[in-house]
Formats: C-alpha cells, sequence, structure tokens
C-alpha cells in the first residue's frame, strides 16, 4: 500500500491538532492550579476576623480629633462668596 500525498497532509495536520489539544489541555490543568491556589488564599482572608476601619483607627485623624502632623487635611471651599473648589493643607504642629 502507498501513501499519496494528500494522506501524508492529512495525517501531519492531524497529528498537529492532536499535540496542539495535549498542549491546551496543560495550560488548563496548570490554571486550575493557579485558581485552586487563589481560591484557597481568598478562603483564609475570609477566615481572618474583620477589621474595625472606625474614625479611632483612621492613619489621618486619630481618636482625639487632631491631625496628624504632615497627615494632609481636605475642606470644602467657602460657602459664603468663596470659590466652590476644595483646599488641601498639611496640618502642621
Amino acid at each position: 500500500m502507498r501513501l499519496n500525498r494528500r494522506d501524508v497532509l492529512l495525517a501531519t495536520a492531524a497529528l498537529i491538532l492532536a499535540s496542539l489539544c495535549v498542549w491546551a489541555g496543560s495550560c488548563q490543568l496548570d490554571r486550575l492550579g493557579q485558581r485552586r491556589a487563589r481560591n484557597a488564599a481568598v478562603a483564609a482572608r475570609l477566615a481572618l476576623p474583620p477589621l474595625n476601619v472606625g474614625r479611632e483607627t483612621s492613619p489621618t485623624r486619630p481618636a482625639s480629633g487632631a491631625s496628624l502632623p504632615g497627615a494632609p487635611t481636605i475642606s470644602p471651599g467657602s460657602a459664603c462668596g468663596g470659590s466652590a473648589a476644595s483646599t488641601v493643607r498639611l496640618a502642621s504642629r
């Protein structure tokens, strides 16, 4: 039995397609491992107790209400005849 040119081309195309399918499958398995690792990290973070992010723990305004030195303080523009733009000032002690 003799193979003609068409049969060789079809066999070559089938081998290339099969190798591409194997490569794509290995990529999907690698992606599965990455996704499981990311899901485990998210589950670990969700298991932690919640943070208290109230006013008393704000890094720019301590519990006493005074601004920290160098922390930006944002204040609205003047309500009576001034510009409506906000101003940002650095607090100093």
